[in-house]
């Protein structure tokens, strides 16, 4: 709608020449609310997945708020388990933050950690290889 009225009024001034200024009034944007689960719906979910690492992506996106892709870029360093905060690097604006989480989250991504190749161990990346450099 913006566009089709931005559109109008450049025709009028540039093309027609109309030396008054026009007002149009824009519509405003529709806000809508976001559809959250309830705690039972979330507790449900995060007890029926069986896999590991699923279950350990699950859980900081839940419990913490991260995004997939902050998530994925995870490394076992990122933990601070004595203030039980997250490090989340290069999110969303490539800035970085902290977030919370909760101590249960610490102790899955300690056994996802040993339960996964050696190789991941060594450069600490809890989820396949850390895309972002340190």
């Amino acid at each position: 709608m913006n566009q089709t009225i931005s559109a109008v009024r450049f025709y009028c001034k540039h093309v027609l020449h109309y030396p008054a200024e026009i007002q149009y009034i824009r519509p405003k944007k529709q806000t809508k609310l976001p559809n959250v689960m309830s705690e039972k719906k979330v507790a449900k979910l995060l007890r029926a997945v069986t896999n590991l690492k699923h279950k350990t992506i699950l859980y900081p996106t839940q419990s913490g708020g991260l995004r997939v892709g902050e998530v994925v870029r995870l490394r076992y360093s990122d933990l601070d388990i004595e203030r039980q905060t997250i490090i989340v690097r290069q999110g969303k604006g490539q800035k970085d933050r902290r977030n919370l989480f909760s101590i249960l989250l610490g102790r899955l991504c300690r056994t996802t950690l040993l339960s996964i190749d050696p190789l991941l161990v060594v450069s600490g990346a809890l989820f396949g290889t850390a895309s972002y450099r340190a």
